[in-house]
């Protein structure tokens, strides 16, 4: 499954309404299977001190939060891709 973490500009406040909203633009521009299913809403991203995202560690987190709730493991997990 596709999950999408967003780090909302100054003014913008997370909702339900704008997740989905932001889940329908992108559906309409991407394959069946790339548009996320999910979207999570952070303050920000993990970094290095020189700036480059650390995506590892928004995969380990979800890793631990379906192990921590017994959902069953998802290509993310399997693969070690997000």
């Amino acid at each position: 499954m596709v999950k999408a973490f967003v780090v909302l500009s100054q003014g913008f406040e997370p909702s339900p309404e704008l997740g989905e909203t932001l889940r329908l633009h992108v559906r309409q521009r991407l394959a069946a299977h790339a548009y996320p299913r999910k979207i999570e809403f952070l303050t920000e991203l993990p970094k290095t001190p020189s700036g480059k995202q650390q995506r590892f560690i928004l995969r380990n987190q979800e890793i631990a939060k379906q192990q921590a709730v017994g959902e069953p493991a998802t290509s993310a997990s399997k693969v070690g891709n997000l």
